[in-house]
């Protein structure tokens, strides 16, 4: 039987939600739709990779999911269950790489592109560790200790919070930290018959078709009572609907930029690093959120970007991942966003105006009714006959997506290292690029997942996005 875990104080489902279900199918669909998390970690010095090989072994035992693979429903409509590879082998998660030079930050983007970018075996647990290390360390005089920790992890596991929950299991608070003692026992294999796992499917199928019924008939029910004791309100809400799904219709033809319009599986790696104060400062001149200092200074960098490729939009498709996380559902690591587009505005110059709108624009796409809907009508799609190929049309024509995560705001430590740099490395879900933001301590850092094929000058990119971010920031 599927059901929820608890594990170290972290929930577990046994069962994909909708959402995870649609990530997971995508990318079958088409490769550029690959949902894949990618964390870039160095150190002030080689970690003990003895001590790191234990303490991801005792990762996996505690919190058992790490040693589930994804196992597809009997019935077609239901999502897919998590259940123990009974074939885990801990030397395919985490691999141990020697490498010729010492490890700073652009030869970890550059040895880290075939890994974000590349599948996973659909047959395993979806997730893998390589520890990278130099020949030398801290005391031969190079950057980052020559060692790094390139962390992959599908979507469907967790989102960007859930993935900070996993990172704190992971990493110590102290560079020498007390003995761990004996490994937790490994979990129990499961043995359920087939007999068994098809009852479940239909008990589960037949409960998530009582719960629509209770979500959709009290709005069927006032919809009509409306339309009759009051038709006119109810004629304008239809009448922007059919609009709505208008603009939904041609989002999905093609994306607002022509720069940004190719596609591929493939990825290009960039990194930037601002102190957190900074943007902190600029939101309060502004009167807006880190977030929106964030998005600001991304678009400020994509108009200068697109001007010197002779590109003018007026506007780009963003999308943007809102947590519906609150209401005691902060220790579950299923993932519980809302994918969200802004038309964002791409001409708008002045920093701080441009910081205000995209608050407003942020706030009004956040509104609670307009998630809830979202979270009904993935579970829909998912099941109508051809909505697969609106979906990907409404992926494809997205410009960029942008995450932003709050991270540790102390020191964190691994093998005996302590962390230097996070570099989160967010899923593009069919967009020409995504910029993901990771807070670390006081610095934020901020990964760009670029598609080869939309931006064939990644250098000149990154320093646009550069120029955005000084400009925004003062």
């Amino acid at each position: 039987m599927t059901h929820t875990k608890e594990e170290d104080g972290l929930r577990f489902d046994g069962r994909m939600s909708d959402l995870e279900a649609l990530l997971w199918r995508l990318e079958e669909h088409d490769p550029a739709l690959r949902s894949t998390i990618t964390v870039l970690v160095t150190f002030d010095q080689r970690p003990d990779p003895v001590a790191v090989a234990r303490r991801v072994d005792r990762l996996s035992r505690r919190l058992p999911r790490l040693r589930d693979r994804v196992a597809a429903g009997l019935l077609p409509t239901v999502p897919p269950r998590w259940e123990p590879d009974p074939e885990f082998d801990m030397e395919h998660h985490l691999i141990r790489v020697a490498a010729p030079s010492p490890v700073s930050l652009p030869e970890l983007l550059r040895a880290a592109e075939p890994l974000a970018a590349g599948p996973f075996e659909r047959d395993r647990p979806p997730w893998q560790m390589l520890l990278m290390e130099g020949p030398g360390g801290e005391s031969d005089g190079y950057p980052g200790g020559g060692a790094a920790l390139v962390v992959k992890l599908h979507h469907t596991f967790t989102d960007g919070l859930g993935a900070v929950k996993l990172a704190a299991q992971l990493f110590d608070l102290e560079r020498h930290p007390p003995p761990d003692g004996a490994l937790p026992r490994l979990p129990e294999p499961d043995r359920a018959p087939r007999l068994g796992r098809m009852w479940d499917d239909l008990a589960f199928e037949a409960g998530r078709s009582v719960e629509l019924a209770r979500r959709v008939l009290p709005w069927a029910t006032t919809a009509i009572r409306d339309a009759v004791v009051d038709p006119q309100p109810r004629a304008e809400a239809t009448l922007e609907l059919a609009h709505a799904l208008q603009s939904l219709a041609r989002a999905a033809s093609r994306p607002a930029s022509p720069i940004l319009a190719g596609r591929s599986a493939g990825a290009r790696l960039g990194a930037m690093a601002f102190p957190l104060s900074d943007l902190r400062q600029a939101a309060r001149r502004a009167g807006g959120t880190v977030n929106d200092v964030f998005l600001a200074a991304a678009l400020g960098g994509l108009r200068l970007y697109h001007a010197k490729r002779g590109s003018h939009p007026a506007s780009l498709r963003l999308g943007i991942p809102v947590s519906t996380r609150g209401g005691g559902t902060e220790a579950d690591m299923r993932n519980q966003f809302a994918p969200t587009l802004v038309h964002a505005p791409l001409q708008l110059l002045d920093p701080v105006e441009r910081i205000r709108l995209l608050h407003e624009l942020v706030i009004a796409a956040c509104h609670p009714p307009v998630l809830d809907l979202l979270e009904q009508a993935t579970g829909m799609l998912r099941r109508i006959p051809g909505s697969m190929r609106l979906i990907t049309g409404l992926l494809d024509a997205t410009d960029m997506m942008a995450s932003n995560v709050p991270g540790s705001p102390v020191d964190l430590y691994l093998g005996g290292a302590r962390v230097e740099q996070i570099v989160p490395i967010g899923p593009r879900g069919g967009a020409g690029l995504n910029l993901t933001l990771l807070s670390h301590v006081d610095t934020v850092h901020i990964g760009v997942n670029m598609d080869p094929v939309s931006i064939s000058d990644p250098g000149v990119l990154i320093d646009c996005l550069r120029a955005g971010f000084d400009e925004t920031l003062g």
